[in-house]
């Protein structure tokens, strides 16, 4: 499984979305996903996007 994060922003909004494309099935695209769960092919994996919609910095 492969995660594309897209971010863009122009003077109107900030879009955020993640793609996810795994092998034989079509890339499904999330908007602002909190988290993107890995399974079947990383079981138990979560990656957590929080902190990247939302930087502390």
């Amino acid at each position: 499984m492969t995660v594309t994060i897209l971010q863009s922003a122009d003077s109107r909004m900030v879009v955020n979305k993640a793609g996810q494309v795994r092998p034989d099935e079509p890339v499904t695209l999330l908007t602002a996903p909190g988290r993107v769960a890995g399974d079947p092919e990383l079981p138990g994996f979560t990656l957590d996007l929080a902190k990247v919609w939302q930087p502390d910095f």
